[in-house]
């Protein structure tokens, strides 16, 4: 049994990409119905974690960002970013896609861009956009955390 005192000794320093909101090294999804906007939050995460600026006034953490889209193509997606005026620099926000129009990418050629991704530019969030079009084959469960992660 601690007291609030010590409980509040006791806290572990956690990395936070977004503080209080999205950590380092963690899992998340931003679930809806289509068209509602998740894209356009995604963006608006990645435009203030490339930048270093805060995201819903909480503080972010600079890191790149790899930004997987199995919804939009190149097109697309730079003319989203254009519109929302989203700011990102060389080497800050990196993007892929299914290629040669392709509907599905394969989960390992996902895992190897995030493992190139944290291996060159240490980047700490990876965004995706739809998981719906990746291809995981009949090994993952989608229903397993640890399959997941």
């Amino acid at each position: 049994m601690k007291t609030i005192e010590e409980l509040s000794n006791s806290i572990v320093d956690i990395n936070y990409v977004i503080e209080n909101m999205i950590r380092k090294n963690a899992l998340y999804c931003l679930l809806r119905e289509g068209k509602v906007g998740k894209s356009a939050v995604a963006l608006q995460i990645a435009n203030s974690v490339c930048n270093g600026i805060p995201f819903l006034n909480l503080k972010s953490n600079k890191t790149a960002i790899l930004y997987l889209s199995t919804e939009m193509n190149p097109s697309e997606t730079i003319s989203r970013i254009n519109f929302m005026k989203c700011n990102f620099k060389e080497n800050d926000f990196l993007y892929t896609f299914p290629e040669n129009n392709i509907p599905q990418i394969s989960i390992l050629k996902v895992e190897k861009e995030i493992s190139k991704f944290k291996e060159k530019y240490n980047g700490k969030l990876v965004l995706i956009d739809m998981l719906k079009e990746i291809n995981f084959g009949s090994y993952y469960d989608l229903n397993n955390y640890q399959d997941m992660s």
